[in-house]
Order: structure tokens, then sequence, then C-alpha cells
């Protein structure tokens, strides 16, 4: 039996091999697969902890993981009036550009923590986790063509070293089989962490500008975190000018302060 680092080289090695022509393959895929298998050996020599309990092994463990289900009724993001299978309501529609929004779970101490480690920790296994999550508790919509991220300012992609949104969607598109592609651009480097709803409005109104037209009629936009909705609703609206017939959008955690 051969020991678990050998076993995973094997697996990057097949992984690779297994496409007879590597220039037919997507770039972003490679870097993708290889990331995820580098951490895989890397956790043989450093393993990840889970956040909740400190089991050894994940950055979640299978029996906390529980604790991120999201068991809440079915709500419009923005009035948290219930609306089947979280879609924006009539009224509120009237004014947003998102079909509907889904969450798999709710911003606690937990899913904060998962976030920050993510986002700040510069862990590319917990946005990994965090995709995971999302995939087995967020709903199977048809018709999804592509799936799309919210850019993150270029200044805090320096510093992290990732585009943490950009890596998420990628993961979480993986999962469900569907194309991911960039479809937008960030203008400002403004950050939106703890603004109120009319303060990131302002600030969003020019922030984003479309990569390409949009040819793919239903789009799902991925982000970590919705909390006024603002940053949604902003690329929601620049990726209809630039062709986007719906929006539905997905993220990790849902902030109710």
């Amino acid at each position: 039996m051969f020991p678990p680092c050998f076993r995973i080289l094997k697996k990057i090695i097949t992984n690779f091999s297994s496409s007879s022509n590597l220039l037919t393959c997507s770039i972003d895929n490679i870097l993708l697969t290889t990331s995820n298998m580098s951490d895989q050996l890397l956790s043989l020599f450093a393993p990840h902890y889970c956040i909740n309990c400190s089991k050894s092994g994940e950055h979640i463990c299978g029996t906390c993981r529980l604790d991120f289900v999201q068991t809440n009724p079915s709500v419009c993001y923005r009035c948290n009036k219930l609306s089947e299978g979280n879609q924006t309501c009539v009224p509120c529609r009237s004014s947003s550009p998102i079909f509907s929004v889904d969450w798999a779970a709710d911003y606690g101490s937990a899913a904060k923590t998962l976030v920050a480690r993510g986002k700040f920790g510069s862990s590319r296994g917990a946005i990994r986790a965090m995709a995971m999550i999302m995939h087995q508790e967020l709903p199977l919509r048809g018709g999804i063509d592509l799936v799309t991220y919210v850019p993150t300012a270029t200044k805090r992609v320096r510093q992290r070293g990732f585009d943490h949104a950009k890596l998420l969607a990628k993961q979480f598109a993986r999962l469900r089989g569907i194309p991911c592609r960039r479809l937008l651009h960030r203008r400002t480097q403004a950050k939106q962490m703890g603004a109120s709803r009319l303060t990131r409005r302002r600030q969003l109104k020019t922030a984003f500008r479309p990569a390409s037209v949009v040819h793919a009629p239903t789009v799902l936009l991925i982000d970590d975190v919705v909390s006024t909705g603002a940053s949604l609703e902003a690329c929601a609206r620049t990726l209809k000018k630039a062709g986007a017939k719906r929006i539905h959008a997905a993220v990790f955690a849902r902030n109710r302060g």
C-alpha cells in the first residue's frame, strides 16, 4: 500500500495525463486542479483543523458542517418577506435586477471564521470548503448558462495573492458542472465592509464594467457574503446592460445584521 503522499502524487499525474492534449484544456482549470492537489499534499504535513471543534483533517469536519445548514424559510433578500425559492418579491423586483439570491449559511461565528480564513487568511482550502457547503446546501437551479463572480478590488487581490470570489465561483462551478467565466471588471477600490446600503449604492454606482458582451441568457453571480445586496445588484445591472437576461445570485453566507 502506497503512503498517502504517493497516492496524491499519483492522482495529480493521472489528472494531467488523462487529457491527451493539454492545449485543449482551460488554463484556469489546470491551475485550479494543481492548487487543489497541492493543498491536499501539503495537508499531510500541516493538516487543517476544524474551525469549530479543532478536529484535525478539514476546515469544517463532517459533524460541524451540519451547523452551517440554512434551515430558515425562503425569503426575499431585500425585505425578508416570505418568497418561494428565495426569489426577489414582486415589489422589490421593480428596483432590483436580481431574480433570486440563495445562501448556504447564516453569517454566524463559524461561518464568519471560515470566511475570514479564506478571505483574509489567504486559505484556498477554506474557500474550497465554502464552495463544497454551497454545492451541498443550495438548490439546483435549472437553466443556468454561465457562472461568474463579483470581482474583488485589485488592491486586495494583490494583498491576498488571489481573488477569493473568483476561486469560490470556479470551485462551485466545477462541482456543479457549469462553465465559469469572468464577465466583470472592477473600476473602484472602495471598501464595502461595514458601509450602509445607501453608502454602498453610492460607491457602487459606477464600480463595475463588463469584460465583454454577455451572450449567456441566464447567469449565476457568486460572492462570499451578502449583506445589503448592493454589490450583487450593481454587478447584475452591469451584466444586464451587457446582454444577460436573468441574474440569479448564490453566496456562502447571509449577514442579517
